[in-house]
């Protein structure tokens, strides 16, 4: 570990069947590192040099929302030196997904697909970049970063998400009716991770729900500190 052992420089570091878990807990902290310093200055980065990971396993999970996500193996190389820092391209890789619900009674629905994309550390500082994940239901691309050593941790991201609705109707609780069609949804978070400001924008251009005639939806809403604003 950098700083462990004063004066030495990590050059490369292998790892294999290394296993990064990121967890949102239900009172909204996470398990990101936080400074252990009473110090103002900020966290020390985090430089590893160049990194290569073999059998990677990635896994998030939103304690809150029920949601959990899981790829593995992912084969990646970066570079963490100062200044130096280029993403590294992996996959298709292999991943499932358990979308949860604010409904009790309602039991949470899984996916599966594959995931690609390209990812970079710069010893504080995540990014993600063309990262696409493709299911059966639709596509999300996603572009952005997310400070893992710092303070205060922070996140600012951008994802379009293309869904099949007649397949991903099933994630929909209380449903029904048969719908088909198709939505683009364009999410953006900013902000610190506890509490982002999340903005929604949704076009569905001819959704059917059971005999009744398509309609077309836009609609706009914003979650910030609590509140939610909608625009239709």
């Amino acid at each position: 570990v950098p700083g462990a052992l004063p004066g030495v420089e990590v050059d490369r570091l292998e790892m294999e069947g290394a296993h990064l878990t990121i967890v949102r807990h239900a009172d909204g902290s996470t398990n990101l590192p936080a400074s252990q310093s009473s110090s103002t200055s900020p966290p020390a980065p985090l430089r590893l040099g160049r990194i290569a990971l073999r059998m990677m396993t990635i896994e998030v999970e939103d304690e809150s929302a029920g949601h959990h996500l899981i790829a593995a193996p992912i084969d990646l190389e970066l570079d963490t030196r100062a200044g130096t820092s280029s993403p590294g391209t992996f996959g298709p890789t292999p991943i499932s997904a358990r979308v949860g619900s604010a409904n009790p009674q309602v039991p949470p629905q899984s996916t599966s697909g594959t995931l690609a994309g390209r990812m970079g550390f710069d010893g504080t500082r995540l990014t993600v970049h063309e990262l696409r994940l493709d299911v059966p239901e639709g596509n999300l691309s996603v572009d952005g970063w997310l400070d893992v050593v710092a303070e205060t941790s922070r996140v600012e991201a951008n994802a379009r998400l293309e869904s099949d609705l007649a397949r991903a109707s099933r994630f929909i609780p209380g449903r029904e009716v048969a719908l088909k069609g198709s939505a683009t949804a364009d999410v953006a978070v900013s902000g610190v991770v506890t509490d982002p400001t999340v903005r929604v924008s949704v076009l569905a251009p001819a959704i059917a729900f059971g005999p009744v005639p398509a309609v077309s939806i836009s609609a706009n809403a914003t979650n910030a500190s609590g509140q939610i604003e909608i625009e239709s």
